[in-house]
C-alpha cells in the first residue's frame, strides 16, 4: 500500500510500546494522517486502547469503513475458524450511529459459510458480490504418496520450473524440516516456515522468498495469509489438507500472474488418519458438533482424492456453489489429471455396480471383530500374504461369501471400494487408543448398515475401476459384472432425497417432450429421449449440456436441438431443490450451536460394552452429478459414540488401516502450455446457482 502512495500502518506484536504509541497519536490527529490501519481481530477484542481510539475516530466522523479480510474465519464451518473473529460483530453494534459500513472479504466461502458469516457479523442485509471460482491457468493433479514419490516430483519440478518459486505444504513442523532437507539435498534453495519459528525468523524467510533469494517455502498452513507473490509456479501438498476450502485457498497462491501453474497433492489415506487423530484426540476441546463438521471436511477431501472419474476442477468449483462444465477443462491447455487421462483414453474408466458385494461384506462383518479396512480389502481380493492367509483360514474368513469376489481389482480399487462404503455411511472406521498410546483404526458396522441387513434400504454402491499400466484394459472377470452408466447409477441415489420433486419433474418433462415430438412430427417422445433418460433427467436435474449429454439416449445433436427447452423445463425444479437445500443448510447451522462436549477417544481396554452407534458419516461425500454446490458432503456427520469392549483376540486382524503400499510413482504431468489470452486470477463470468447464496 505504501508503494501505491497510501499512508498506512499495522499494529502488530512486532512493535514495541513506543512504536505503537506513535501510531495511536497519529490516529488522534484531525484529520489523521493514516488512511489505512491493519489490525488483527485479536487486537480489536483485547485492546481497550484501540477501542478508545476507534471511538474517537467515529465521533469525529473519521472512521469510514471496516474491511474484514479472510472473513470465513468467523464461521465454525470455515476451514480456519478463529474465535476472535466472532467478536467482530461488536463493530456493527458499537459503531451504528452513524453506521460504519462493513465489507467482508473471502476467497473460500461455501454457501453455508456465507450465510453463517453474515449472521455472525450482523450484516444479513448486505449485498453479495461473487466472482468465479474457476482458476483456469492451474493444473490439478493427485498422486499416490509412496516412499520415492517426492524425490521424483522434485526432479520433475527442477526440469519444468528451474529456479522458480514454489510452496510445499506439510501437516507438521517436523514434516516441514524433513521436506526442506530433501529439497536442499536436491540442490533447491528452500527454507521452512511454521508457527514454531520466532517472528523475526518467519519475516526473514518470507522476505527472502519474495525477493527470490530462496525458491521454495516448506510450510504449514501458517504461511500464505496476506502473501501476494504473483509468480508462484507450483504448490505441492505433501500431506492431506484439512478441507476442500483450505486446499482451494492454498492452491490459489499459484499462478496469480495468469501464467500456467501446477498444483499437486500427494495422497495417502494414512494422512487422513493423522488428521482424524487431531480432531478426535484428547487435546481437541471443540464441541461434538464442531468435531463432526471437521470430520465431514476430511471425508470430503478423501472423496476428492479417491475420485478417478470426475473433473477435479468441476469438483472444486461446484463445492463453492458455481456451475461448471467439465468440457471446459477437457478442452483447455491446463486440464486436470482426470481430463488428461480422458483425452488419452476415453474408455479408461468403467463404472460397476458392486451393491451385492457391499451387502456380503456388511453381513460378514457381523461375525468379525477388530478388522481393518486393509484386511477386508485383502479378503475381498482373495489375495493375502502367507501369515494373514493362515490366520484368515483359521478364523473361517476364507469361507465368507465375499472372499475373492474382487479378484480382478487392484489393491487400490478394493481399498477405494471399502472407503466408499465408509463415505456412504455403511462402515465406520473408528479410532482406538492402545495401552501403548498408539492409535489403531477398526472397521465397524453403523446403524445405517445394521438397518440395511434387517430389511431396511439396501446399499447402492457403484465403483469406478480404471485400467492401469499393467492392465491396459479392464480385467475380463470385472467385465463379466454388470457395468452401468454414470447417469443411471446416480439416478438411484438422487431419487431418494426428494421423491416428490422427482415425480412432478418426470411428469412435466414427459408432457413437454411429448409436445416437442408432436410439433416436430416425430413418432413420439421416445424419438427424442428414452423413458430411462427422462427418469435420469428428473432425478439428476442436470445444469450443463455436458451433464445432459451423459443421460441415456441423449446425443450431442439432440442436446443442441432440444437442450434449451429441456433446461427451461428444469428451472423451477432447480429452484425448489435449492430452496430445500438452503433450509437444510440453515438447520445444520443451528445444530452447530450445540456446544455439548465430545467424548474422548475410546480405549481398547474400555470396560463399557455397548453396540456401535451410527457415528459414521450418513451423507454422501462423492460429487453429485450436474448440481451446483454439490460437493458439500451433506449428512448428520459423525457424533461420538460409547465404545464397545475392545480386547484384542489372538486371531484378530492387524495391519494398517490406511494408505496403500504403492510402488514408486512417477509424475504424469507435462509442462503446461501457456494459453492465448490468459487472464490473471479467476475467470470473469461465473455461472452461479443463485439459490446457493441466499439473500
Amino acid at each position: 500500500m505504501r508503494d501505491l502512495g497510501i499512508p498506512c500502518e499495522a499494529l502488530t506484536s512486532v512493535l514495541n510500546d513506543d512504536e505503537q504509541t506513535v501510531i495511536y497519536n497519529r490516529l488522534m490527529c484531525s484529520p489523521p494522517d493514516i488512511k489505512l490501519l491493519y489490525v488483527t481481530p485479536e487486537k480489536i477484542s483485547a485492546s481497550g486502547r484501540l477501542a478508545s481510539v476507534f471511538g474517537s475516530l467515529h465521533r469525529r466522523n473519521f472512521l469510514t469503513r471496516f474491511v474484514i479480510d479472510e472473513a470465513h474465519c468467523v464461521s465454525q464451518w470455515g476451514h480456519d475458524f478463529r474465535p476472535d473473529y466472532t467478536k467482530l460483530q461488536s463493530l456493527r453494534r458499537d459503531y451504528a450511529q452513524p453506521k460504519v459500513p462493513i465489507i467482508a472479504l473471502t476467497a473460500t466461502a461455501t454457501p453455508k459459510i456465507v450465510v453463517d458469516t453474515r449472521n455472525h457479523l450482523g450484516i444479513t442485509d448486505s449485498k453479495l458480490f461473487i466472482s468465479s471460482f474457476v482458476r483456469s491457468n492451474l493444473t490439478y493433479e493427485i498422486m499416490p504418496k509412496a516412499a520415492k514419490t517426492f524425490v521424483n516430483v522434485i526432479q520433475r519440478m527442477r526440469q519444468l520450473y528451474p529456479g522458480k518459486a514454489g510452496i510445499v505444504y506439510c501437516l507438521s513442523r517436523k514434516e516441514c524440516e524433513t521436506v526442506c532437507t530433501t529439497l536442499s539435498k536436491a540442490g533447491i534453495l528452500a527454507e521452512v516456515y511454521h508457527a514454531g519459528l520466532p517472528d523475526k525468523s518467519r519475516v526473514q524467510v518470507q522476505h527472502s522468498w519474495l525477493r527470490n533469494s530462496i525458491n521454495v517455502i516448506c510450510a504449514t498452513i501458517a504461511f500464505g495469509m496476506g502473501i501476494d507473490k504473483p509468480d508462484v509456479r507450483f504448490v505441492i501438498h505433501y500431506s492431506l489438507p484439512k478441507s476442500i476450502e483450505g486446499y482451494y485457498q492454498e492452491t490459489g497462491r499459484a499462478g496469480r500472474d495468469g501464467n500456467p501453474s501446477y498444483c499437486l497433492l500427494l495422497y495417502s489415506y494414512n494422512d487422513a488418519i493423522r488428521l482424524r487423530r487431531l480432531v478426535e484426540g484428547d487435546d481437541c476441546q471443540a464441541p461434538a458438533s464442531v468435531r463432526s463438521m471437521h470430520l465431514q471436511n476430511i471425508y470430503q477431501v478423501i472423496s476428492y482424492c479417491e475420485n478417478i472419474s470426475v473433473c477435479r476442477r468441476k469438483m472444486l468449483v461446484e463445492h463453492f456453489g458455481e456451475v461448471y462444465d467439465a468440457q471446459m477443462c477437457l478442452k483447455s491447455t491446463t486440464p486436470c489429471d482426470i481430463c488428461q487421462r480422458l483425452k488419452r483414453n476415453p474408455g479408461a474408466v468403467t463404472l460397476f455396480d458392486v451393491s451385492d458385494e457391499a451387502v456380503m461384506i456388511l453381513s460378514a462383518m457381523t461375525k468379525m471383530r477388530n478388522v481393518t479396512l486393509r484386511y477386508l480389502a485383502e479378503l475381498f481380493r482373495g489375495q493375502l500374504n502367507k501369515k494373514d492367509a493362515e490366520q484368515a483360514a483359521r478364523l473361517g474368513h476364507t469361507s465368507l461369501p465375499f472372499y475373492g469376489r474382487g479378484i480382478g481389482m487392484s489393491v487400490e480399487d478394493s481399498l477405494r471400494f471399502l472407503r466408499k462404503m465408509v463415505a456412504e455411511g455403511y462402515i465406520e472406521e473408528r479410532l482406538y487408543k492402545t495401552k501403548f498410546e498408539s492409535i489403531v483404526a477398526y472397521a465397524e458396522l453403523t446403524l445405517k448398515s445394521r438397518q440395511a441387513l434387517v430389511g431396511g434400504p439396501k446399499p447402492k454402491i457403484y465403483l469406478h475401476v480404471a485400467a492401469d499400466k499393467k492392465r491396459k484394459s479392464i480385467a475380463s472377470d470385472l467385465l463379466a459384472r454388470t457395468s452401468v452408466s454414470e447417469a443411471k447409477a446416480l439416478k438411484e441415489k438422487h431419487i431418494v432425497k426428494y421423491r416428490d420433486v422427482f415425480a412432478r419433474c418426470l411428469q412435466t418433462l414427459t408432457e413437454v417432450v411429448t409436445q416437442i415430438a408432436a410439433d416436430s412430427r416425430l413418432s413420439g417422445p421416445y424419438a427424442i429421449i428414452s423413458q430411462e433418460g427422462l427418469e435420469q433427467v428428473a432425478a439428476l436435474l442436470p445444469r450443463t449440456n455436458s451433464d445432459l449429454v451423459q443421460v441415456d439416449s441423449m446425443t450431442s445433436s439432440k442436446v443442441e436441438r432440444y437442450g434449451a427447452q429441456i433446461m427451461a423445463t428444469l428451472k423451477p425444479f432447480w429452484k425448489e431443490v435449492d430452496e430445500r437445500d438452503e433450509a437444510e443448510m440453515r438447520e445444520q447451522l443451528e445444530k452447530l450451536k450445540d456446544a455439548q462436549p465430545a467424548a474422548p477417544l475410546p480405549s481398547l481396554s474400555s470396560s463399557v460394552n455397548t453396540a456401535p452407534s451410527s457415528s459414521a458419516p450418513s451423507g454422501k461425500y462423492a460429487p453429485r452429478f450436474g448440481r451446483a454446490g454439490s460437493f458439500k458432503g451433506r449428512g448428520s456427520g459423525r457424533p461420538k459414540a460409547t465404545p464397545r469392549v475392545r480386547k484384542k483376540p489372538s486371531g484378530s486382524s492387524q495391519g494398517s488401516s490406511g494408505g496403500t503400499r504403492s510402488k514408486r510413482a512417477r509424475p504424469s504431468f507435462k509442462p503446461p502450455t501457456r494459453g492465448r489470452g490468459a487472464k490473471v486470477g479467476r475467470a470473469a463470468a461465473p455461472s452461479l446457482n443463485p439459490m446457493m447464496f441466499p439473500v
